[in-house]
């Protein structure tokens, strides 16, 4: 009956690399910040509140409610595992070499792993030693696992090193750190400084 009726919240945590299991102090604070763990007011309510960046990285969380009335007691759970980006993956990149605006590229990447497929990539590209520019975007998250294209010349004062990386991402959002290999791309030698001017817009464009 509602009128005898009696909550509970509680909570363990685990901890994902050693197995070991805790109990969470649901009215204590986060030690990140100092917040409270739980926004609302209370662990006897039919609703249980987090704060936000309540959950801690590397722990599986399982929360529980008790519940008691004259006709007896039972228990509901909820267990929260963090989604954890794709990873033990790599890229390759074909040739190692190769002439700016001549030479075809292939960037793939390989052997990336996440329970929660399908996994999409994006492929991007940077100068080594212009600081100044955004990498630029090869292809956005995509099913396609690799990239195929030309690339501009590098700077002569770097080694001609053009940077291609790869993020990955997986059904849920988590994305990879970017995973990056180097190639050597040198400039064509040119006839006159206007071919050399519009070889630099067609890299551009």
């Amino acid at each position: 009956a509602p009128e005898t009726r009696a909550l509970l919240w509680t909570a363990t945590r685990v901890n994902d690399d050693d197995g070991t299991s805790t109990a969470v102090d649901l009215l204590g604070t986060i030690a990140s910040s100092g917040e409270s763990f739980i926004s609302s007011t209370s662990l006897t309510a039919k609703n249980l509140a987090l704060s936000p960046n309540a959950l801690e990285t590397g722990y599986t969380y399982t929360f529980r409610l008790d519940v008691t009335d004259a006709n007896g007691a039972a228990a509901a759970f909820a267990t929260l595992a963090e989604n954890t980006p794709p990873g033990d993956g790599s890229v390759i990149v074909v040739p190692a070499t190769g002439v700016a605006l001549n030479t075809t590229f292939r960037v793939e990447a390989v052997a990336w792993k996440d329970d929660d497929a399908p996994l999409q990539y994006k492929f991007t590209s940077r100068v080594v030693g212009d600081d100044s520019a955004e990498p630029d975007n090869k292809q956005d998250f995509s099913p396609k696992a690799y990239w195929e294209g030309i690339l501009p010349g590098g700077l002569e004062a770097h080694g001609n090193q053009i940077v291609l990386g790869v993020e990955v991402m997986d059904a849920l959002g988590a994305v990879s750190a970017v995973v990056e290999e180097t190639v050597v791309v040198t400039w064509p030698a040119l006839a006159s400084e206007e071919a050399a001017t519009e070889a630099m817009e067609a890299a551009d464009a």
